[in-house]
């Protein structure tokens, strides 16, 4: 999370990671790079999966009936088609399936629970699911090596989604610059370990 701050996208910290396993651990890089793809992939579902769920009750849903008909094709869809990923082409992280994508939505679901809470501390009169929609897409967005630590994509992202709905952006600015801020706190104890390695 640390490298994530300032490497592109919010996976710039996967490289130092696979280094760093590699350096402690001598697995092969193919294998954990295999493996860090894979816990990328389930973050990247258990996102989804939150996404097209609340999508279903949100303003969204009432711009065109082809939102929520893809948001339930996807919920319907989503797990099966990454099964059927993982049977044919990572077939040796198969039993972990189960587990590794629990702690993803787990994970997803912190991380929803954490914007929850600074929508409530805004004291803001917008709709909460919009918010927390809107959250989970510039998550996904975030993601994408196209800036330093995603700052700048959430944002925008915010902004787009904000005015296509006719809703105040700036609450939805200021949920992301907390966010990353909290994040950024969070994530500094990562210090300690550059030392230590």
């Amino acid at each position: 999370m640390f490298y994530n701050l300032f490497l592109p996208g919010g996976i710039g910290g996967d490289g130092y990671k696979v280094y760093l396993l590699n350096k402690k651990h001598h697995i092969k890089m193919l294998t954990l790079t295999k493996a860090l793809l894979l816990d990328r992939i389930s973050g990247l579902i258990a996102l989804l999966l939150f996404t097209t769920l609340l999508l279903l009750w949100s303003t969204f849903s009432k711009i065109s009936y082809l939102i929520p008909l893809g948001a339930f094709t996807l919920l319907l869809t989503l797990y099966p088609l990454t099964l059927l990923i993982y049977k044919y082409k990572f077939k040796a992280f198969l039993k972990s399936f189960t587990r590794t994508n629990i702690k993803a939505l787990i994970v997803q679901l912190l991380q929803i629970l954490c914007a929850y809470f600074i929508i409530i501390s805004l004291d803001t009169h917008a709709d909460i699911i919009d918010l927390l929609v809107i959250f989970l897409i510039s998550s996904i967005v975030a993601i994408l090596p196209f800036t330093v630590g995603g700052i700048g994509a959430r944002e925008l992202t915010f902004l787009y989604l904000l005015e296509l709905i006719h809703s105040d952006v700036h609450i939805g600015v200021t949920l992301s610059i907390l966010f990353f801020i909290i994040t950024a706190i969070s994530s500094l104890i990562g210090i300690v370990f550059i030392k230590k390695f």
